[in-house]
């Protein structure tokens, strides 16, 4: 057998990787010589990062040494030849190529060019921690003493390894790192400047990516005609565009969701080593960039697995390829494991408490329309929202729950008999949803519904199927019907109600075009606008405005108030307080309703964003007025 068969090679590459984990396991740093260790769990979760990176290394590095001799032992087994389990399904209508990358590309332009606002605006706290703690760096030091603050500049290091929060998804952090790394040495400036836009650089790209693979999907799936109107309507989804726009892992674990989803159904068909690899290189970039989609990991192995065993081949070979797409999932881990070990031996630890049901209407509204069901944030401020049925007019409780709901089904079961990969992608894609409740239900862990964004493309690529059956359907009954003509039923019925949708969604996809996540910026503006001011924030939130105001004086409750009133006073300076994340701070009511006396403060700005929880309010302490009694 030549060195050139794939056998040969995976037989080198698994005796190296036995090889040179045990070296490393003998010679690289070891958990017992680094504070901390040895255990893989933090028991503090200030243990050095140092300590986290060689603890998590070494046992990752542990376990895959064994698991690379044992695959090594058994290669012999899965690389044995076999045919392919599945075919693909013939659509009963074709779309020339050049029609439909005309349509599907130029959907792709038009999709990233709706979220470049998004991309451009202010960011909202979750990108600001990843700015300030990983890539960027910010001033640290006592809370009263600005002139003793000293800045703290991050690195590649903690964008790769930074668990000390479940907030860093890693693969987002290190991408960003290499867009926005270049900007900054491009430019001069103050340390803790940044980009925004070269910040969610990766976020676009992802997002282009995912545009095109829906298409991809739909049209292999059999319905190249459909895939196309599911490019445009993913290009234009407001959830699709926000998300798209935001600088997290949410924006990549939709693309490769799609890519992962792409790649299975190609393997079925091929049983190409190539195929395989992309699926395998698919699974490690979508749960190093969002760990919670190891659920959908794991229903496409099982919908996979399910797939060849139902097969008609002989059952060795059946075996033999049931043991090949095992032993790509378990590659998947080995590399994902080793990469993240020293996040999860931190984060892991901190529980989150929750609960998923009472969530699970809003992961429908999002789903459907990219709102929220929350009709009003407090007087004369409503935002765009999905009503609950009984609160909504009865054409959009019909269309949104009801006909909506159909045309998923319909769409499922059209896929279902046309394609089988396009059935075994999908129903593993689908069934990863309610893997993912009832585990997050039984561990008790915290759950929102962007965790489950990465199901975005199949829900549009079902849908849109459907409603392409039904304007099939109704096209051939009005030309029995109406003749010729009567074809135009269909499309005139199809048009109708995607027109329905954009006009639902309207005032969403203006908002989420025309508002930043979160005014942090904009908050800087505003307070920029008095630079002797004394400028000072209440509660969560504050912090994260320092990304553009790097010297703001953190208030924690009533008292702290006042003594900035008095601090202020006595400098003779003006006073600028402001607020956001009015829920995170509730607890602090009696501080805000301080800010909120007319005869305390004088609001300078309102400032709105695309969630009504990142509301932010500014102002400016009276002379003579109450503030401090």
């Amino acid at each position: 057998m030549g060195l050139d068969t794939p056998r040969t090679r995976i037989a080198i590459g698994l005796s190296a990787g036995t090889a040179l984990g045990a070296l490393y396991l003998l010679f690289g740093p070891d958990p017992w010589s680094v504070e901390g260790g040895p255990g893989f769990f933090a028991e503090d979760r200030h243990r050095p990062l140092r300590s986290n990176i060689v603890i998590g290394l070494w046992w990752a590095a542990a376990m895959n040494t064994a698991l690379c001799a044992v695959l090594l032992a058994t290669h012999r087994w899965w690389t044995r030849p076999a045919a392919p389990p599945a075919t693909r399904t013939t659509p009963t209508r074709t779309l020339a190529p050049r029609l439909f990358w005309a349509g599907v590309l130029l959907a792709v332009a038009t999709g990233v060019a709706a979220r470049v606002p998004v991309a451009s605006k202010s960011v909202w706290w979750d990108e600001g921690w990843t700015i300030r703690t990983l890539l960027v760096g910010a001033y640290l030091g006592p809370e009263d003493d600005p002139s003793a603050w000293e800045f703290r500049e991050g690195s590649l290091m903690r964008a790769f390894f930074y668990g000390k929060r479940p907030t860093n998804h890693a693969l987002y952090s290190v991408a960003a790192w290499a867009t926005l790394e270049p900007w900054r040495r491009a430019t001069t400036g103050p340390p803790e400047r940044f980009s925004e836009l070269a910040y969610r650089l990766p976020a676009l790209i992802a997002s282009a990516l995912a545009i095109l693979l829906v298409g991809l999907l739909a049209r292999s799936m059999g319905f190249p005609h459909a895939a196309v109107l599911a490019a445009w309507l993913f290009a234009l989804h407001p959830w699709a565009i926000r998300h798209g726009g935001e600088g997290r892992g949410y924006a990549l674990a939709i693309a490769f969701s799609g890519l992962a989803a792409f790649a299975l159904m190609r393997w079925l068909t091929s049983l190409s080593w190539r195929d395989l690899g992309l699926y395998v290189v698919a699974q490690i970039a979508l749960v190093w960039a969002w760990f919670y989609a190891a659920f959908l990991c794991a229903a496409l192995g099982v919908a996979g697995l399910l797939c060849i065993a139902a097969s008609r081949q002989p059952a060795a070979d059946r075996a033999a390829l049931a043991g090949r797409f095992a032993v790509a999932h378990v590659v998947a881990a080995m590399v994902t494991i080793q990469l993240l070990a020293p996040i999860l031996g931190v984060s892991l630890t901190w529980v989150y408490p929750g609960t998923v049901w009472g969530v699970l209407p809003n992961v429908w509204a999002l789903m459907s329309t990219g709102m929220l069901i929350e009709s009003s944030v407090g007087p004369g401020h409503v935002m765009p929202s999905l009503p609950f049925p009984g609160d909504a007019g009865w054409a959009t409780a019909i269309g949104i729950y009801a006909l909506l709901p159909l045309l998923a089904i319909w769409g499922t079961a059209a896929i279902a008999r046309r394609s089988i990969t396009g059935r075994v992608a999908m129903l593993g894609w689908i069934a990863s949803a309610p893997l993912s409740w009832i585990v997050t239900h039984l561990l008790g862990r915290q759950f929102y519904p962007r965790f489950q964004v990465y199901l975005l493309p199949i829900f549009v690529i079902v849908a849109t199927v459907g409603l392409w059956r039904l304007g099939e359907v109704l096209s051939e009954w009005g030309r029995a019907r109406f003749g010729a003509r009567g074809r135009l039923l269909g499309v005139g019925v199809a048009s109708v109600l995607v027109a329905a949708w954009g006009f639902l969604v309207a005032p969403q996809f203006h908002l989420v075009l025309t508002r930043p996540w979160a005014p942090l910026r904009d908050v800087a503006e505003v307070v920029a606008e008095q630079p002797d001011a004394l400028v000072a924030g209440l509660g969560m939130g504050t912090g994260m405005v320092r990304l553009y105001h790097p010297h703001v004086l953190y208030m924690d409750d009533l008292d702290d108030i006042r003594a900035r009133c008095q601090q202020a006073e006595e400098a003779g300076r003006p006073l600028l307080a402001f607020y956001g994340y009015a829920g995170h701070n509730a607890k602090r009511a009696d501080a805000i309703a301080l800010l909120e006396d007319p005869e305390a403060f004088e609001r300078i700005a309102q400032l709105e964003a695309i969630l009504p929880q990142f509301r932010y309010r500014v102002f400016r302490a009276i002379p003579g007025g109450t503030c401090p009694p």
